[in-house]
């Protein structure tokens, strides 16, 4: 297989893949480089089937998998942020909400849609082998209500206790442009309270989020750091993060994965793969494993 042909040119790769950083986006660069590659330049153009090359296709679909334990996470951040957003005050239906989307989109995977259209997801243990459509669904309704109730008792009352005119609607994920960077955290709710402002995030504490996110209040909403609280969730729970007394070791921390990550897009091109060696300690539970195995 010729990875090198994903693309007409190194132009292609880069203007549909414009430059940004994340945690998300670190911590897989970490974990290995050709994973990195496959989700951040190989699936380029992939979405627009029939267009692109057969491997940028396989390798969007792929891209757009989910395992089981991170697909119940997003169905549970999603719904708790529409509650939140929309002024509800009770959990009301929570679990029902959670239950008839997860069998929706079960039904359209199991019906093969995510194929044809990659905004749809796909559980990643679909994709093994001795998959079971009903043994998944039963583990993922199992998860999903031990972790819904959990929220229903702790996080979730909490967060609807905030009156509803204090409530921010944010962008999810939020973009904050720090030093002509585009930089992604993912904040589940925010409000605003007497000038001080609270965002629950997805994930664990980071410093380099909790720096992007003070950046963020004192700029858009004129809070300074000593007024910013970064919440976090572990086990049902909403706990605060420490609070950092400097930003700047955080900031440095992002420059050098952005000159580490750019530095490497330079000699590759965006398209050569010699460039993003596979770590095969992680390939177990990758996305990409069928396709890695293919070459």
């Amino acid at each position: 297989m010729d990875d090198k042909k994903f693309f007409s040119g190194r132009n292609d790769a880069l203007v549909l893949n414009p430059f940004s950083w994340s945690l998300r986006r670190r911590e897989m660069f970490e974990r290995c480089p050709r994973e990195y590659f496959c989700h951040y330049y190989g699936a380029v153009g992939g979405a627009f089937l029939k267009i692109g090359s057969s491997q940028a296709e396989l390798l969007h679909l792929l891209r757009s998998t989910i395992p089981l334990a991170e697909y119940v996470k997003r169905l549970l951040y999603s719904t708790m942020r529409e509650l939140f957003v929309t002024g509800a005050l009770e959990p009301g239906n929570f679990r029902n909400m959670l239950e008839e989307r997860f069998f929706n989109e079960y039904r359209d995977m199991l019906l093969g849609k995510p194929e044809h259209d990659h905004k749809i997801p796909l559980i990643l243990e679909m994709t093994q082998k001795g998959f079971s459509p009903q043994s998944l669904k039963e583990n993922v309704l199992a998860v999903l209500r031990k972790e819904a109730e959990l929220l229903e008792e702790y996080a979730l009352k909490q967060l609807l206790e905030v009156s509803a005119e204090k409530r921010l609607e944010l962008p999810f994920p939020l973009k904050i442009c720090w030093s002509e960077l585009d930089t992604y955290c993912t904040v589940i709710a925010a409000w605003l309270d007497a000038g001080h402002f609270n965002a629950l995030c997805t994930g664990n504490p980071s410093e380099e989020n909790s720096a992007l996110l003070n950046f963020y209040a004192l700029n858009q909403l004129g809070c300074d750091p000593g007024k910013v609280t970064i919440w976090y969730l572990e086990n049902g729970r909403a706990y605060q993060a420490p609070r950092l007394l400097s930003f700047s070791g955080a900031f440095r921390r992002i420059r050098s994965d952005v000159d580490k990550m750019l530095r490497l897009e330079s000699r590759s091109g965006g398209t050569d793969t010699a460039f993003f060696p596979q770590n095969f300690n992680n390939c177990t539970h990758c996305r990409f494993r069928i396709y890695c195995t293919q070459e």
